[in-house]
């Protein structure tokens, strides 16, 4: 059923977003452990501040579908209701797309910080 399919694209989206998160902390930890200035230890706080809401924001949208798949299977599916599941399929596939989006600016504005060649506004990277 289409339903599966969206959750399974949008639960791999999530999973992918989870796994490079989790690099990018381990590369945060390994940076700030060599001797670093006040600063660079502030931006590292900022960005692993970001980092954590994101796991935030990932497991908030894999519970949303996991809610959503449970309460197809778990009811009769009356046309309207199985209209507004597709809806809210739609509205989560377009939450995920944006989640990732902010998530590959974040990534590459964290890689520009381990260069050093950082350039980019903090303000950019907070919505």
């Amino acid at each position: 059923m289409w339903y599966k399919t969206e959750a399974k694209n949008g639960l791999s989206i999530l999973d992918c977003i989870m796994q490079e998160n989790i690099i990018l902390k381990n590369r945060l930890s390994n940076a700030v452990q060599q001797e670093v200035s006040k600063a660079y230890i502030e931006r590292a706080e900022n960005f692993q501040q970001r980092f954590i809401e994101k796991d935030q924001i990932v497991e908030l949208l894999r519970h949303e579908i996991n809610t959503l798949l449970m309460s197809h299977y778990n009811h009769s599916h009356p046309q309207e209701e199985i209209n507004l599941v597709r809806k809210r399929f739609l509205l989560l596939k377009r939450d995920i797309q944006k989640v990732k989006d902010e998530f590959d600016f974040l990534k590459s504005s964290f890689e520009e910080y381990l260069s050093g060649k950082e350039e980019v506004s903090i303000s950019k990277l907070f919505y």
